[in-house]
């Protein structure tokens, strides 16, 4: 890359990073100024985790986090506070991974996430094998809240 292109790519990322927005090609702007997201501030999210076998039992995370399976590859796993009060999660990001509980490394397939739709300190967790088809997996969550 040309030392112009670099400088010209590194101006541009730094205005984008300030919240300025971008001219175009014909000297309009093509994109808004970005906001920052809660999220960006440091210490300011709150993370949840919990690592869950196959079966749907709790093998570790955070305190006081219990899960459970309602059949192959359907899991709800729930999140408290401190005073193990429910943590409302419902909108928070939800990630999850096919995992282990222990060592080693876990087969493929595919893992979903959604909100617990009957409780507000729940994440709805899938799991599948590589056909599609529901399969008792293992898996880590991580939640993060704003």
């Amino acid at each position: 890359m040309h030392t112009l292109t670099r400088l010209a790519l590194s101006a541009t990322l730094a205005a984008l990073a300030a919240g300025a927005a971008v001219a175009g090609p014909n000297g309009t702007d093509t994109a808004p100024a970005l906001q920052a997201s809660p999220m960006a501030a440091p210490g300011k999210a709150k993370v949840f985790t919990a690592v869950v076998d196959g079966s749907g039992a709790f093998v570790r995370g955070s305190a006081g986090a219990t899960s459970g399976t309602l059949g192959a590859g359907l899991y709800e796993v729930f999140f408290v506070d401190k005073n193990l009060l429910p943590v409302d999660v419902s909108g928070c990001s939800y990630v999850a991974t096919l995992g282990t509980t222990s060592f080693g490394t876990a087969a493929p397939g595919v893992v979903t996430t959604a909100s617990r739709v009957t409780a507000a300190n729940g994440v709805w967790v899938t799991t599948y094998d590589m056909a599609g088809a529901s399969s008792a997996r293992s898996f880590h969550l991580e939640v993060a809240c704003p």
